[in-house]
């Protein structure tokens, strides 16, 4: 393989991955008290679709972190430190 289509293929794969949903989805990152997995799957999936309402906007991935948090800390959720 020349040179060439060695840094096609890689520019290929970083467009690729600059595509990846950036919202935490497992392994689960978030507590609260007598939640089931069901629970955390349906409200994960209601901030996500929600901080995702953001898009295309004048909103940093950042921004939309914090309003996925937000929405997650309104459901009752705390975020687990990291280990």
């Amino acid at each position: 393989m020349c040179i060439s289509t060695k840094l096609m293929a890689l520019a290929g794969c970083m467009m690729l991955a600059a595509c990846m949903p950036t919202m935490p989805t497992t392994p689960r990152a978030w507590d609260k008290p007598d939640a089931t997995q069901a629970d955390y799957d349906r409200e994960n999936s209601e901030c996500e679709k929600y901080a995702h309402e953001f898009d295309g906007r004048a909103f940093s991935e950042q921004d939309r972190q914090g309003f996925y948090e937000r929405c997650m800390i309104a459901h009752g959720w705390t975020k687990r430190a990291r280990r």
